[in-house]
């Protein structure tokens, strides 16, 4: 499996199929979706389930149902259930462009890369404002040290559940988003 796509998802039943259908329409077909319902109350955990059970190819999409603990203890489950070489997070209001998985794994894989980042759009409702990601001086300290850590362990991705493999970004206009979509290796 090249790629876990971990989605922690609570109440989500009005966006989350606009991801699923867009990560189902990836070029890249050898990854895993791992969907975590986190104790949504409203119809979210129904179209995971109705996903996972009519999606029998590849991508692999495997559900979780777990009490509401918070976002960090979803993606904490998909971490630790992941099987892909990269993990990837994305949120339920998250859409991807459909070469986005391959594009950057077969970076990853030329660059032999830890982490790779990608572009994004913010949408706020009124306007949808294009991202291109730069990491400044603080960030490429933290991906270094991120990749300092990971190159230090020799083990499988499920091993590095003990560390917070997710970057995160705050922008000048007030976007702030945990997981801009990075990948990150064993």
């Amino acid at each position: 499996m090249k790629i876990s796509v971990i989605i922690p998802a609570y109440n989500a039943q009005k966006s989350i199929s606009r991801l699923i259908e867009s990560l189902l329409s990836q070029t890249l077909k050898e990854f895993e979706i791992l969907l975590i319902d986190d104790g949504s109350t409203d119809g979210t955990a129904g179209i995971c389930d109705e996903y996972a059970s009519k999606h029998t190819q590849l991508p692999t999409i495997k559900v979780f149902h777990k009490k509401n603990e918070g976002v960090a203890m979803a993606r904490q489950l998909g971490i630790d259930n992941a099987c892909g070489e990269y993990s990837i997070h994305a949120d339920t209001d998250d859409w991807v462009e459909p070469t986005m998985l391959e594009e950057m794994y077969n970076k990853a894989v030329e660059e032999n890369a830890d982490v790779v980042i990608c572009d994004f759009y913010a949408n706020d409702g009124n306007m949808e404002n294009y991202i291109k990601q730069q990491p400044d001086a603080r960030e490429t300290s933290l991906l270094q040290h991120t990749r300092n850590k990971i190159s230090r362990r020799h083990q499988s991705l499920r091993r590095l559940t003990d560390m917070d493999t997710t970057v995160s970004t705050s922008y000048k206009n007030g976007i702030s988003t945990q997981s801009f979509l990075s990948l990150c290796s064993e």
